[in-house]
């Protein structure tokens, strides 16, 4: 091939700059230059070897809880050899299910040097997926669309100690029918070198970027790599130009048959933080030979820091123009939000600056300028008496809420009004460490107005024989400041912080196997520590609940005190022995010689009646563990409310169905439906925006086993370690969506900030000014709309889901699957849906709803099953065959429930199916969506979910689009298009609406 060193016309794009006197980006010259091959640190990178297991040598391919994933070779397409990975995910966007390809062995590196990944990937719609690497997963590659043709994506990481063995990772999180992977490389140095490219069979020449997001992190000199290859000599014009100028560089060259590389060189200086597409093209006369482009983003030091010190410096106008306003008797909560953002912000900004954070300073500069916009515009506004900036009610700190039914009930005052009004309060803040305590006083500016700090037994009980009253001490001050902040406090009692003593003191007993729940010394230990911790502060109004146990789940007990109690637990439940072994089909000769299904040398599921007696005597010990909690609490402050923060998928999946946490039991001791919960988002990839689907299952479930508020105290809207940029959209629609499902309060997880890249705080809401803005507008907009938001919480079910614990255990995903994909038709019919449990059921509970969906369930307890012949309402089977045919111990059922059957068919059968058959089967049943969403065609709209309620002032609509793209429809009220009035904004909506991606709409029809 000949080679040429081509020194172009340069390219200058220079633009004003909002903070310095000028920028610049030139593009300057090409360089072509032979393709290296380099070493490839990657066993069997090109997954052409086979191991032992029948999969690629090397390589290992699992599934995360249980999710429909599938990897497997392909010999129809690759980019070299015979044959690639394809990838294949029916499992929705619902933490944690995914799927995950990884190296079976960890590469040595060499800590201190940058290494370069890349690889090659195809997919007209990859879903949510993304490359993972090194310690902690800190080092990502969201994989994108590739329009079904084959494009290489890589990063240069620079590693540390904590990357010397090295591992990769592809998870798979969302549904896609094809992700196909080959050739992944791995090389020390800082530039991709491809060792193979894809076939140009019917092609004279194909042209890629290397990567398709650059990032240049300083001013200079930089280089974008393209990779070209053809079968036959070409010669051609090759033109390079750059988004927002209309000029170009180009040269004509000859490029002989093969593969090469062109570097698009050029230099920046002090360029503004904003995307820019860089554009090559091979041209011969008019016709165009190919075209390629990548995005890149300049991150400037200079530019970023003089647009942080011009920002900092116009902070005192502002607040000026905002105390104006107050002076004229305006509440200025909203304008206070935006410029807390902003004093605060733009110091952390700055110190990222001068920390080697240059890109997440950007970002935070990019979104403070916009917050600054969009404020002095509604200041100015407000100035001019053209806008009356809302009243928002606040919790006054001085008197502790009351629960009733999904409301925290409080006195609240409001700028404009005399009097207090006793209404229900919205509580929405931060967890959960020292940060969150010393930022109390800021916090009502910040628009939030509560913490969850945590103090465990460890320091309560640092000896035997010792108790410490500082941590109450200290607690009593820091209350006192959220009394008269008006920002409440949950205390997380911390049991998991366990004395050493205490550790000690087991482990020293004969025939201890180590630290457990059950041992009397534990117990007493954590009575000891509730009284110490409680008694002082019981009374303090700020002290908003307590929770009791963070993320508690519990198996695999096999201390002397689990074995006595499991014996216990099987006479009491069965009897007598002969009962046992008619259920198990086993044939035991006494109680005494069944040992615990995890025991070393079992089998856990066989008897499968063994397993199923297993879950449920595990979750009634975690339950009666959560009650000795809440009663040794409830002794020393009778009154005050307790949660446990249990983590969501606990209570949904097969999965997790032995880990202890069963949702009556739980709903029976608390006063508050606690969750931990997750919400990610989906970047742009796949269907939804949001795994949404995992909160507002888990909180549907909880508000119909407790009629009590929800409060998620570690709410995971953004993900641990996230180096994405991250909108404030999907803070938004998290927080707002939980309100409508029964969450009244919450604390997000986490404010802290962090330069360890570590670190579970690296990439926390503290790290992003634009979400943090978005926490407080949205709880001052649910405080405001409180009313209306309870009413659609405490709206009655139309319809309820069998969640069944039987089921969970005997059909698994399939009834699982079953279940998300009928809650989500519902949802997206306009419906309220509750739940009715196995558990309720064996109470003698029916729920109030009309209407029992089945979801594919083929197994329920006996006792359950006798109650459930008693409903009155009608029951539908979703899916065909033994549908609750046989009792908890597999054994058939005498009697049959008569019902109606909903076409399902597992692996085949989607969301969207079963809502296409809901509206000529709801009306059947009685159950009908008071507001009706109508496409252009007159169809139901897909994606969009909407809840409804009956107020005094009339009938109100919830609206959330969680679909990647925006949805139109029309409101429809019997038939007839209903207009509506947005009660935040006082707008009048009229016609079809749109919905951009999660965007919400509180409307008022008529």
């Amino acid at each position: 091939m000949k080679m040429n060193h081509l020194v172009l016309t340069t390219l200058i794009l220079s633009t004003a700059c909002s903070f310095t006197r000028s920028e610049s980006v030139r593009l300057t010259s090409v360089d072509v230059r032979p393709v290296t091959a380099g070493i490839n640190l990657v066993p069997n990178g090109d997954f052409e070897a086979a191991g032992p297991d029948g999969f690629a040598e090397g390589w290992k391919w699992g599934t995360r809880w249980e999710a429909n994933t599938s990897c497997i070779w392909d010999e129809t397409t690759s980019v070299s050899g015979r044959r690639s990975l394809k990838i294949t995910n029916s499992s929705p966007l619902e933490s944690p299910y995914t799927g995950l390809l990884s190296l079976a062995k960890a590469i040595h590196i060499e800590p201190g040097k940058p290494y370069t990944l890349n690889v090659w990937i195809k997919s007209e719609d990859p879903g949510v997926a993304s490359i993972v690497a090194g310690a902690g997963w800190r080092y990502r590659i969201t994989i994108p669309a590739t329009g079904g043709k084959w494009m290489p994506v890589s990063m240069t990481c620079l590693l540390d100690e904590a990357d010397k063995n090295f591992e990769i990772f592809l998870q798979s999180e969302s549904p896609t029918k094809g992700l196909w992977i080959d050739d992944i490389k791995l090389e020390p140095g800082s530039t991709a070198n491809y060792s193979n490219l894809p076939d140009t069979a019917n092609h004279d020449i194909q042209l890629w970027p290397q990567s398709r997001n650059v990032e240049i992190m300083a001013d200079g000199g930089f280089s974008l790599p393209f990779l070209i290859r053809t079968d036959k000599a070409v010669s051609c014009e090759i033109e390079a130009g750059l988004s927002g100028s209309s000029e170009h560089i180009s040269d004509r060259l000859q490029i002989e048959p093969g593969r090469s590389q062109v570097m698009i060189n050029g230099s920046s200086t002090e360029a503004g933080y904003g995307p820019r597409v860089i554009t090559l093209r091979l041209r011969d006369g008019k016709k165009e030979l190919a075209a390629a482009r990548t995005q890149v983003c300049f991150y400037s030091p200079g530019c970023t820091r003089a647009g942080l010190q011009a920002l900092k410096q116009s902070l005192p106008e502002i607040k000026s123009r905002i105390d104006q306003l107050k002076s004229r008797g305006q509440d200025i909560s909203y304008p206070m939000i935006s410029y807390t953002v902003l004093e605060n912000f733009v110091g952390y900004a700055q110190e990222d600056a001068g920390k080697g954070e240059l890109k997440r300073a950007s970002e935070a500069l990019a979104d403070m300028e916009s917050i600054k916009k969009n404020l002095e515009r509604q200041l100015t506004r407000a100035l001019a008496g053209k806008l009356t900036l809302p009243s928002v009610p606040r919790w006054t700190g001085d008197t502790r809420p009351v629960i009733k039914s999904s409301s925290f009930i409080a006195p609240t005052t409001t700028p404009g009004k005399p009097d207090r009004e006793i209404r229900p309060v919205f509580f929405t803040g931060y967890g959960h460490f020292s940060q969150a305590r010393a930022d109390m006083n800021k916090f009502p500016n910040y628009g939030i107005n509560i913490i969850q700090t945590e103090i465990g037994p460890s320091s309560t009980l640092p000896a035997e024989d010792k108790v410490n009253d500082k941590p109450a001490q200290d607690l009593l001050e820091l209350l006192e400041r959220g009394r008269k902040a008006g920002v409440a406090v949950n205390l997380l009692i911390s049991p998991h912080y366990v004395p050493q003593w205490v550790r000690d003191k087991i482990n020293s007993k004969p025939g201890s196997n180590g630290y457990s729940l059950r041992d009397p010394i534990s117990q007493e230990m954590l009575k000891r520590h509730i009284a110490a911790l409680i008694t002082p502060i019981k009374d303090h109004p700020a002290l908003h609940s307590i929770c009791l146990a963070n993320e508690p789940t519990y198996f695999g007990d096999e201390s002397v005190y689990a074995v006595a109690d499991w014996h216990a637990w099987l006479r009491n439940h069965h009897g007598d022995i002969d009962t046992l072994n008619s259920r198990w089909g086993a044939s035991f000769a006494s109680f005494d010689e069944i040992k615990l299904p995890y025991a070393k040398g079992e089998d856990p599921k066989k008897p499968i009646g063994r397993w199923v007696d297993c879950v449920r005597w595990n979750q009634e010990f975690l339950a009666s563990w959560y009650r000795m909690l809440a009663d040794a609490l409830h002794s020393a402050a009778p009154s005050l409310p307790v949660h446990m923060k249990v983590q969501t998928p606990t209570l949904l999946g097969p999965a997790d169905v032995q880990m202890g946490n069963d949702p009556y039991l739980i709903g029976c001791i608390n006063n508050i439906n606690g969750n931990d919960s997750v919400n990610w988002y989906s970047f742009g990839g796949g269907e939804f925006a949001q795994s949404w689907m995992t909160n507002a299952r888990g909180e549907d479930l909880q508000r119909s086993v407790s009629d009590s508020p929800v409060f998620d105290s570690e709410n995971h809207i953004i993900g641990d370690r996230e180096m994405r940029y991250f909108p404030a959209e999907p803070v938004r629609a998290a927080l707002w969506q939980q309100a409508i499902h029964g969450q009244s309060a919450t604390t997000i997880w986490v404010w802290e900030r962090t330069f360890d890249r570590m670190s579970d705080f690296y990439g926390s809401i503290m790290h992003r000014p634009a979400c943090a803005e978005a926490v407080g507008i949205v709880n001052c907009d649910m405080n405001r709309a409180a009313k209306e938001i309870t009413a659609l919480q405490q709206a009655p079910e139309q319809v309820a889901i069998l969640h069944d614990t039987s089921a969970l255990i005997y059909d698994g995903e399939r009834y699982d699957t079953c279940a998300k994909n009928l809650y989500m038709a519902l949802g997206f019919s306009g419906l309220k849906i509750g739940f009715i449990t196995e558990r309720q059921l064996e109470a003698g509970i029916l729920p109030d709803a009309p209407v029992i969906f089945v979801p594919s369930a083929t197994h329920l307890s006996n006792a359950a099953f006798q109650t459930l012949q008693g409903y009155r309402g009608q029951v539908v089977y979703v899916g065909s065959g033994d549908m609750l045919g046989y009792d908890e111990y597999d054994k058939p059922l005498k009697d049959h429930i008569i019902g109606r059957e909903l076409s399902y068919r597992p692996g085949r059968t989607s969301a969207l199916d079963i809502r296409n058959e809901l509206p000529a089967m709801l009306p059947e049943l009685g159950v009908n969506p008071q507001v009706e969403l109508l496409d252009r065609s007159g169809k139901p709209v897909w994606g969009v979910e909407w809840k409804t309620a009956g107020t005094s002032e009339g009938l109100i609509v919830n609206l959330c689009n969680y679909l990647n793209t925006p949805v139109s429809f029309t409101l429809s009220v019997s038939g007839k298009q209903v207009k509506g009035l947005d009660i935040l904004t006082g707008h009048q909506v009229n016609g079809a609406i749109t919905l951009q991606p999660l965007e919400v709409e509180l409307l008022r029809v008529h």
